[in-house]
């Protein structure tokens, strides 16, 4: 299961990035099949959502010659090492408020770049 309850530590590389992704997901292996599964119960969680639904597809643009962003292609680009922690703390939000002030505000970000 995926750890909202868990305060991310401000990572600066891969190796801290990568011991804080573990974490919240409960894995020990980043390679670790159980991955996409957790993946799918995230994407359960936010895939009707119109304010969710408008982040991943823009992170599903971000990756390079995707002509059909897709909620499952945004869903690992949002966990990715730049995304990591707004991402986690979207899902803490709407996980225990129900509200997506911090989706809004990363699609923003998107829309600024």
């Amino acid at each position: 299961m995926y750890n909202f309850d868990y305060t991310l530590f401000d990572y600066t590389n891969d190796e801290e990035y990568q011991k804080e992704f573990l974490h919240i997901f409960n894995l020990k292996d980043i390679m670790d099949e159980e991955l996409n599964e957790k993946l799918n119960e995230i994407l359960y969680l936010v895939k009707d959502n119109d304010d969710w639904k408008k982040l991943l597809l823009k992170c599903s643009s971000l990756f390079p010659f995707n002509e059909n962003p897709s909620l499952e292609l945004g869903l690992p680009i949002a966990f990715s090492f730049e995304y990591f922690k707004k991402t986690h703390e979207c899902l803490r939000e709407f996980k225990f408020k129900q509200t997506t002030f911090l989706v809004q505000d990363l699609i923003e970000t998107f829309d600024k770049k």
